[in-house]
Order: C-alpha cells, then sequence, then structure tokens
C-alpha cells in the first residue's frame, strides 16, 4: 500500500467510515512502515512519532444515546409495575363469588325487638331487664326471665279470644295492631314491636294465645 492509500484510509478513520477490512489494512500498514523506520531511529524519536500519529489518528468512540433506552426501560418498568400490582388487587372470579356469598349471609336468627310505646318511647328487648317495662292505659308489658313479652290488660274484648296466632299471618283480633298483632285498649292505645333482620321474638296475649314475630316484621 503507498502513502496515497495510506492517507485515504487515515482520513476515512477520521471520519468514522473504516471498514473492518480497511482497519486491518492501515494496521497492517501502520506496523510494517513502524518496523522499517524503527532501525534507523532512536526509542525517543519512536516515542515521539507514535504521539504524534496517535494524534492525528484520534480514536473514534461510538456515541451511544442512553436517554432514549433509560426512558424506555423506565416505561418498561412502570407497565410491569402497574400490570402487577392490577393483577394483585383485581379480585379473580372465585374471590368475587365467595364475596358475594358472605356479603349475602344472614347471622343465624336470634331473640331480639324493639318495642315502642303509644308515647313514642323505645325499648330494646334484649337490653330491657326483666319485670314490669310499661304500664299505660290499663295495659302492663312484662319480661318475662326467658325472655317473653306478656301483655296484660284490664278490660279486653271477647272477640281478642282466637287461639295462637299463625306465624306471618294477620290476625282479626280487634284488639291488636296492624302489622305487629299487639293488644290495644278501646282508647286506640297502640304498641309497637318491630324485629331487625335476624330477629324473632315471642309474645304471649292476655287471652293465652301466642304471637311469633318473624325476622324485619
Amino acid at each position: 500500500m503507498n502513502a496515497k492509500q495510506a492517507e485515504e484510509l487515515i482520513k476515512k478513520y477520521q471520519e468514522g467510515t473504516l471498514s473492518p477490512a480497511e482497519k486491518l489494512q492501515l494496521d497492517q500498514w501502520y506496523n510494517s512502515e513502524a518496523a522499517k523506520v524503527k532501525s534507523g531511529l532512536s526509542q525517543e524519536d519512536i516515542s515521539e512519532l507514535s504521539a504524534q500519529l496517535k494524534a492525528n489518528l484520534p480514536l473514534q468512540y461510538k456515541k451511544v444515546r442512553l436517554w432514549p433506552r433509560i426512558a424506555a426501560a423506565a416505561s418498561i418498568i412502570l407497565v410491569l409495575g402497574a400490570g402487577l400490582f392490577y393483577y394483585n388487587s383485581k379480585p379473580t372470579q372465585k374471590n368475587q363469588a365467595q364475596s358475594a356469598e358472605y356479603t349475602n349471609d344472614i347471622a343465624p336468627g336470634k331473640q331480639g325487638a324493639t318495642l315502642t310505646l303509644a308515647n313514642g318511647k323505645k325499648i330494646r328487648l334484649t337490653d330491657a331487664a326483666n319485670g314490669e317495662l310499661a304500664k299505660e292505659a290499663g295495659v302492663t308489658v312484662t319480661k318475662t326471665a326467658n325472655g317473653q313479652l306478656i301483655y296484660s290488660v284490664s278490660n279486653l274484648s271477647p272477640s281478642g279470644r282466637d287461639g295462637e296466632a299463625r306465624e306471618g299471618s294477620k290476625s282479626s283480633d280487634p284488639s291488636l295492631s296492624k302489622g305487629t298483632s299487639l293488644p290495644r285498649r278501646e282508647s286506640s292505645v297502640m304498641n309497637t314491636l318491630s324485629t331487625a333482620n335476624g330477629e324473632t321474638y315471642q309474645v304471649r296475649l292476655p287471652d293465652g294465645s301466642k304471637v311469633w314475630l318473624n325476622a324485619a316484621s
């Protein structure tokens, strides 16, 4: 390779367009020329010449744009993280079915009710002490030790004797209030007994008949 060819390769090297084959050819030329002049040059001259040659042939570093790669990696990590969070937080069909089943579950039935007197006073029968709870217009309301509610009146219409009331049925007894089947006097004094979800209660009327209140009645 002559000097002109070497100069062209050196120029391409500086521009970064040198092919691998041309680089190998340039290296071989450099080593060959260095060997030729080495015998006639001192070590100091060789070092100086080498330094000058390297100055004329600067190393071409490949430029790498890191920011787009970092941004792409960050985007991938963000997407993976969001997907993992969504997967872990999203309930499966089985969990959804169990959740719906538990939500619709009703607690086992228990004895309990709320008594609302004619004057508007409310009494939670589960919290009330045993004994007389109220007395108004000749009607006495008593709670027994076993939790039963007993109504006693001084004057009961004969038509009130109709035996034990059936669960869920409406009583025709005129002495019973609408919906709750509790006794009342002719003076229209009315008490209301209501039960919440899961609660039942038994009431014994003055004629000895018993009434069971279903849940949420």
